[in-house]
């Protein structure tokens, strides 16, 4: 997961890690990991966005539809996170 981190992430990763008198519980570890996780979904849903424009704006079909199947199904793993 570590590759997925933007540097500011991980920083925060660690800082809840060791941060702090009481260890991190195996719940708080998952949400901070589920949080990260729905970050970096997030982020890529952008890049794709900025692609997707790209594709348009160059007028590559093939691209374009295939940059569409991946925004589709990003957005399909947000939303089973609960997020839009």
């Amino acid at each position: 997961m570590e590759e997925s981190l933007a540097p500011g992430e991980m920083r925060l990763a660690y800082t809840c890690q060791f941060a702090g008198d009481e260890a991190l519980s195996r719940e708080a570890a998952r949400r901070c990991c589920e949080a990260l996780q729905r970050k970096a979904k997030e982020r890529r849903r952008d890049e794709l966005q900025a692609a997707i424009r790209s594709a348009e704006r160059d007028g590559d079909q093939p691209r374009l539809a295939d940059l569409l199947r991946t925004k589709a199904k990003l957005a399909a793993e947000l939303a089973q996170r609960g997020q839009p």
